[in-house]
């Protein structure tokens, strides 16, 4: 360890880094003899210098990050307009901290924790490790009672955009090899190949995660390898988007892979696609929000996130004041579940979880069993759209 003069940043190396299976019960055990895996953070900011890059991790409630208390300190007594095009992107309780810098909040809360006595109704929700609070879940007209003297909305339309978004649905076939992945991954919940490479989905979450993967014929294996299976919607967008200059929305770093080695003329850099003919490719949650896609001549969404969020923000990328018509184009494979996904995602504040993914798959069921003839009870398929 060392500590370099004139700064607090104290580094450490890593020497070494092991990969455990999860069915080597026995070393798990020797390396968490209490049966805690454990997430390391940094005190207040959560941030950390990884090889030069700032790590951030962190939440607007139900405490306040550092970057909120300095804030805090530079606004005071003074006078503050706040600007902002996502208000509360992901839960009403984000509204406290906005207000809490300044020393003129609305509220006579000192802190989150007593603002929420009076305006959350306060869950709990299971982990692997334990039962949490779940502060997310906010009295809306409650607080807007109290906020709304203070808050000026504008819409695209009262500030003269006139600019459409229009969405295409492109239903993209991937090679059947990945269709018999998903079924066998689905049944024994493991593979693994004459290489050794292993695919592990033991629990629901990693199931959902690993079968999303494969809809766009990528996989993350076990130990962190990439692997490119089946690079269909690389050639779709090669046939069909040839001459358009592209925004390409990956979600999963295995698909950043197969667009990168796939689609000719394309970076990851803002400021080379902002200069040159160049296509860009960017992670859906990094460059949903805070960049203009405006020289883009399309959106191509590659994959779909699983929250309302990003669905909003990131279809909205090339709106401009001058700009009347925006394309985002969806690319859904024949096998998976994107559609689904959009079917959720496009209701306000929804988020496709395992509770959605579970009747994803029941649907699947149902279908297999009309197509080989085994269902006799004449069993009715379950509308996604109802359960929200």
């Amino acid at each position: 360890m060392r500590q370099q003069k004139e700064s607090s940043v104290i580094f450490k190396r890593v020497e070494s880094v092991e990969v455990v299976k999860l069915e080597n019960r026995k070393r798990i055990r020797e390396l968490c003899p209490d049966g805690y895996v454990y997430d390391l953070t940094m005190e207040d900011n959560h941030n950390f210098l990884a090889n030069g890059i700032l790590s951030h991790n962190c939440s607007a409630f139900p405490k306040p990050s550092k970057r909120t208390k300095l804030l805090k300190e530079i606004v005071g007594n003074k006078y503050l307009i706040l600007m902002t095009g996502t208000f509360t992107p992901e839960s009403y309780s984000q509204v406290f901290h906005q207000f809490w810098i300044s020393n003129f909040t609305p509220f006579v809360e000192s802190n989150f924790y007593k603002w929420a006595k009076n305006y959350v109704q306060v869950r709990q929700r299971q982990f692997a490790h334990g039962r949490v609070n779940d502060y997310s879940h906010a009295d809306i007209k409650k607080i807007d009672h109290i906020i709304s003297p203070y808050v000026l909305t504008f819409t695209q339309e009262e500030a003269k955009f006139s600019s459409n978004i229009s969405e295409h649905i492109h239903t993209v076939k991937i090679d059947p090899r990945i269709h018999r992945l998903i079924n066998k991954l689905e049944k024994d919940l493991v593979l693994e190949n004459k290489k050794g490479d292993v695919i592990l989905a033991d629990t629901p979450v990693k199931l959902r995660q690993k079968i999303h993967q494969l809809c766009s014929g990528t996989i993350i294996i076990e130990g962190g390898e990439i692997r490119v299976l089946d690079v269909s919607k690389c050639d779709y967008i090669n046939k069909n988007f040839s001459k358009e200059k592209k925004a390409i929305f990956y979600k999963f770093k295995a698909e950043k892979k197969a667009i990168l080695d796939n689609i000719d003329n394309t970076t990851t850099d803002l400021d080379e696609f902002n200069n040159s003919d160049k296509n860009i490719a960017l992670q859906i949650v990094s460059g949903r929000e805070g960049i203009s896609l405006k020289n883009a001549d399309c959106i191509i969404m590659y994959n779909i996130d699983d929250s309302n969020v990003s669905y909003i923000q990131s279809k909205d990328r090339m709106t401009t004041i001058d700009r009347e018509e925006n394309n985002v184009h969806w690319l859904f494979s024949d096998y998976g579940m994107e559609k689904e996904i959009y079917k959720v995602v496009t209701q306000k504040k929804a988020k496709f979880n395992n509770y959605f993914f579970k009747i994803w798959q029941q649907n699947r069921k149902y279908k297999k069993e009309l197509l080989t003839g085994q269902n006799q009870k004449g069993g009715i398929q379950l509308n996604l759209l109802k359960q929200i």
